[in-house]
């Protein structure tokens, strides 16, 4: 099954960041970071969360950010597969963004059913601890995310020892996305290369190279979002 890429030239990206909960934690802190900093003028924003609203529901509204809850009241809550699909039919976003596991393994389910064109899941960490089934779960449906990012090099070689897939596909980015792979200045972008966004006007573009936006100064997470969306765009034409 293979989506067709919409045509977004003419209007915003509609980016859905999915997770589990708002409660205090670093990967809700994480996913309150980069929808707080994505361009508006080029991305519409929302966040998605599988479990009800607390405290950083609050303060994604307070900045701006579409907050929508589907109320889950634990892991195994059919309901909220059932929200979820309407969800997705309703809003019809361009990408989702899932972070955690059970956020991913949805995401990537219905994300493929129900013809999201650019799916990404993410790694914190490596539920090693996990039982049988949900590593299974991890290793049947993570070839259904186009790419997926992960907080640490350490945390991208353990993920694919252990979940497996094409090493191309996974991206690592420090913090989760504070952090643009682009960023450092004195960095150079081959001939041959496509990236997402040049957000240095130190880095070097080389004659070849396919730079999606080039926008000196730009906020390194949308930074980090756009080369994901670039690369899984290249990957699929």
């Amino acid at each position: 099954m293979t989506p067709a890429i919409p045509d977004t030239s003419s209007r915003r990206i509609k980016v859905m960041l999915l997770t589990v909960g708002l409660g205090v934690g670093g990967t809700e802190g994480q996913v309150l970071e980069i929808a707080a900093r994505l361009d508006r003028r080029r991305f519409e924003v929302s966040v998605c969360a599988l479990k009800g609203a607390d405290v950083l529901a609050h303060e994604l509204r307070a900045r701006g950010v579409r907050v929508i809850t589907l109320d889950g009241k634990g892991a195994w809550d059919a309901r909220v597969l059932y929200r979820l699909a309407r969800v997705i039919r309703a809003e019809r976003p361009d990408v989702i963004h899932a972070f955690l596991f059970w956020a991913n393994c949805l995401s990537r389910v219905l994300g493929r059913l129900l013809r999201v064109p650019v799916r990404i899941s993410s790694y914190r960490d490596i539920l090693l601890w996990a039982r049988w089934g949900y590593r299974v779960c991890d290793r049947v449906t993570a070839g259904w995310a186009q790419a997926t990012t992960c907080c640490s090099e350490a945390v991208r070689r353990l993920a694919l020892a252990e979940v497996g897939g094409d090493a191309r596909t996974y991206v690592t980015i420090h913090n989760g996305g504070t952090q643009s792979i682009l960023a450092a200045g004195g960095a150079t972008v081959g001939s041959g290369a496509f990236v997402g966004l040049v957000a240095s006007p130190k880095i070097t573009v080389q004659e070849g190279a396919k730079v999606l936006v080039g926008t000196p100064g730009a906020f390194a997470a949308g930074a980090a979002v756009g080369a994901l969306v670039a690369l899984v765009l290249r990957r699929r034409r």
